[in-house]
């Protein structure tokens, strides 16, 4: 009997609602260009049990088991290990592989690959078809004899040399749950910040590109299957040669291929944003974007690494609105270094640039396994952090600070299910019959934006002026005051929340996130 590989998504609690994982799709196509067949099951879109899927499905010609891994899915992985046949073996890559394998190998997984798995796919096939040996195969990690063995990489390949994904198992289950459709055109980012673990990822070459001739012929092949909204999950979609000249024959591309209905979501860092890519790409249906904005202190965006700076940031936001385009800005409020006088910096320019979508005021950096931030905490807090959900815990050090950033901590966390279903048709995005549909979540959402400003500004003028022994127990009075002054508030917000959702025939999935 010929054996194949299963590749799962393991279905994890999440804020986030289930997308496709393009990943997956290229290792498939990878052993496919071999003569391969594989299985694909997402347990994350499909909403299935691990339990289920394993006392159900019959394992007797199953290879191995592939799974795509995160950071914070490890305790997800340790069950699926120990409910799996002992002789199945486990593979796990993705950012977790990448950055925890050794984690990843104690809980008893056979291999984790590291970085991208296009090439090294074949070679893990191979080697369980017992046509390679283990010490052959590349971007893996395994331990052996209880000796930890970490392989050579492939060099990066060139995307436009990647197999094609046009057909796809899950496209039609994406449709109907109107989601966005993903896509991808480059890999990589210029960037350094030092939250942020893609260089590390992508170590071989900082960034790459797909051709445009590559990028409109999955786009036309998708649109002709009925995809209209799509979200382009490139680290960073416009670097390198991207210019304005770019944009404009990616605008060229669109009309000649008479892709009018089109509309794309990008991810992008604010300093590579200028007027002219933005009204080519906005007349080729870029409607919304996820922008590095991170924070509204000059000071905190040095000690974080971002290459843009204040100035940018700014320009940036303005050609967006100038544009009409949707801006979920990555914002970063607390870090352990953080000041009353920064806080105070980025009330302001939160009141000045009310028009980003956030998740609320609260937002902390990350200090992720893999990034120059998770090495600092874990080195300068040796002593007092500790890892969950794969990042690294660190103290607060202004003691003001400290008790705003509790305080407003506690406050997200009870209305975070709220805002996650708020937002969650701009920022993943749905897939709407048109742009006025997105603008009545916006609205909506501008409502709630305002008085959590409000709110902050509070909390701030109250720090200044409450003795500090009293500090914390102030700034909970007012959170709770703000609760029951704005009860009808947010109970209209609701009840108009559900019939947008409602007459968009959309249902939320998400869950309370984790982090918090």
């Amino acid at each position: 009997m010929n054996k194949t590989p299963l590749f799962l998504v393991l279905n994890i609690e999440s804020h986030r609602t289930p997308e496709e994982n393009l990943g997956i799709y290229y290792l498939q196509a990878a052993l496919k260009n071999i003569g391969v067949q594989s299985n694909y099951v997402d347990l994350w879109l499909e909403n299935l049990n691990t339990y289920n899927l394993i006392s159900n499905f019959d394992f007797s010609s199953t290879l191995f088991v592939g799974v795509s891994g995160c950071l914070s899915n490890i305790k997800e992985i340790k069950v699926l290990r120990e409910t799996l046949p002992e002789h199945i073996p486990l593979v796990v890559g993705g950012y977790g592989g990448t950055f925890d394998y050794e984690s990843l190998l104690q809980i008893g997984c056979d291999l984790v690959m590291i970085g991208e798995g296009d090439k090294a796919i074949v070679d893990v096939y191979e080697f369980y078809v017992g046509k390679r040996v283990k010490k052959d195969i590349h971007n893996v990690a395994f331990f052996d004899e209880n000796n930890l063995i970490i392989a050579p990489q492939y060099p990066a390949g060139r995307l436009d040399d990647l197999p094609n994904i046009h057909e796809r198992k899950y496209l039609s289950m994406i449709l109907k749950k109107k989601a966005s459709t993903n896509v991808i055109s480059s890999k990589g980012c210029y960037g350094f910040c030092t939250f942020c673990s893609i260089s590390k990822f992508y170590c071989t070459q900082k960034w790459r590109c797909m051709s445009l001739d590559s990028i409109f012929s999955v786009l036309v092949y998708l649109y002709n299957k009925g995809a209209r909204v799509f979200k382009f999950v490139d680290d960073s979609f416009l670097e390198g040669d991207r210019d304005e000249h770019w944009a404009k024959r990616f605008l060229e591309f669109r009309n000649n291929r008479e892709l009018n209905e089109l509309l794309f979501r990008i991810s992008l860092r604010a300093d590579q944003v200028s007027e002219e890519k933005i009204k080519y790409l906005a007349e080729a249906g870029l409607f919304a974007v996820s922008c590095g904005i991170e924070n509204g202190s000059k000071d905190t965006l040095k000690r974080i690494g971002k290459k843009a700076s204040l100035i940018d940031n700014i320009n940036a936001l303005n050609i967006f609105k100038k544009y009409k385009i949707y801006v979920q800005a990555g914002y970063m409020l607390f870090d352990d270094r953080t000041t009353m006088e920064e806080l105070k910096q980025n009330l302001e320019f939160l009141k000045s640039h009310r028009e980003i979508i956030i998740k609320g005021i609260f937002s902390e950096v990350y200090a992720a396994e893999g990034t120059s931030f998770g090495n600092y905490v874990k080195k300068r807090y040796k002593n007092v952090t500790v890892k969950k959900n794969g990042n690294y815990s660190y103290p607060i050090l202004n003691f003001k600070v400290n008790k705003i950033y509790g305080s407003l901590k506690r406050y997200q966390r009870i209305n975070s299910s709220f805002y996650d279903r708020l937002i969650d048709p701009m920022s993943a995005p749905k897939a709407l019959i048109n742009k006025m549909r997105y603008e009545e979540f916006y609205t909506l959402y501008l409502k709630v934006h305002d008085r959590d400003i409000l709110l902050f500004e509070k909390m701030i003028d109250v720090a200044d002026s409450v003795n500090n022994n009293q500090l914390g127990k102030n700034l909970d009075l007012l959170i709770t005051k703000h609760f029951s002054e704005n009860k009808d508030f947010y109970s209209e917000i609701e009840l108009e929340l559900d019939r947008i959702y409602e007459k968009n025939e959309m249902v939320y999935t998400g869950k309370m996130s984790k982090f918090l």
